[in-house]
């Protein structure tokens, strides 16, 4: 594979696609990656530079997961899809029998994203501007100066705040089947999950969630009550990296361990009991 390339672009995509010119984008640089060439906020700091430096890839622990995963004809959902990356390694993993379903808040991220999604030709994305949640309505979305993968659907004192569409999910789907879902909301992952209640207890997906105690608890809610949450919806909770065919964890331990991160926090794994 060919080493990834990162390059300023300037503020004007003018590629043509189907005949038709793209309008605007806010300023941005594409990065080479292992799903296609991707366009990022220039104003982040962190995950061009990130991806570029481990050969085009993001996550590679959670995409391999997901890849385990999914199949040709299944429907992943992305929820807090950023750019694409995922979105698009969904795409080529459900092929054009599937469908994804690309939920993100940010209107700049959202913007990036569908113009990805259209450059890399995957045109089983359908693109959900909104911040998934619990109900639907308006909610403020703090906004990270530095890494535009750390924007809030709450308040962050001392962040950048716009009023943003909240979305909830089973709205949004519809009684659609749901194959696999991933969601990277940064703290708000439990209330996306819960505005999807009827979806999960219908088609009993897998789910890759993030859990980061700190956000959690910032919005006044508690770490070990969102464990609980997702056991009462029939699911088992274990955490990416530990081995399969072990117990799952007792929920104070998943806690301790996030905290016990760099970055207090941890990927867990939700599996249909």
């Amino acid at each position: 594979m060919r080493r990834p390339r990162l390059a300023g672009v300037p503020g004007r995509w003018t590629s043509l696609l189907a005949g038709r010119r793209r309008p605007a984008l806010p300023p941005h640089v594409r990065v080479d990656t292992d799903v296609g060439p991707l366009l990022y906020p220039a104003h982040d700091k962190l995950m061009p530079g990130l991806v570029a430096e481990q050969g085009g890839r993001w996550e590679p622990e959670e995409s391999d997961l997901l890849l385990r995963w999914l199949s040709p004809g299944m429907t992943f959902v992305d929820i807090g899809a950023h750019v694409g990356y995922m979105t698009l390694l969904g795409s080529r993993a459900v092929g054009p029998t599937g469908a994804v379903v690309a939920v993100e808040a940010s209107p700049l991220n959202a913007a990036l994203l569908r113009a990805n999604v259209a450059a890399n030709r995957a045109a089983n994305v359908e693109v959900v501007e909104g911040a998934a949640g619990d109900r639907s309505g308006r909610v403020e979305l703090s906004l990270s100066d530095w890494n535009s993968g750390d924007n809030r659907a709450y308040g962050v004192p001392g962040m950048e705040r716009v009023e943003v569409d909240a979305v909830r999910l089973d709205d949004v789907l519809r009684g659609r089947r749901v194959d696999v879902v991933k969601v990277d909301t940064q703290g708000t992952d439990h209330r996306a999950v819960a505005g999807m209640e009827a979806s999960l207890r219908r088609w009993r997906p897998p789910l890759l969630v993030e859990f980061w105690p700190p956000t959690i608890a910032e919005q006044g809610d508690d770490p070990l009550a969102v464990l609980a949450g997702y056991r009462h919806l029939g699911y088992e909770v274990r955490m990416l990296g530990r081995p399969e065919d072990a117990p799952p964890p007792h929920p104070q331990a998943i806690v301790d361990a996030a905290l016990a991160t760099q970055g207090q926090w941890c990927n867990l794994v939700l599996l249909p009991a």
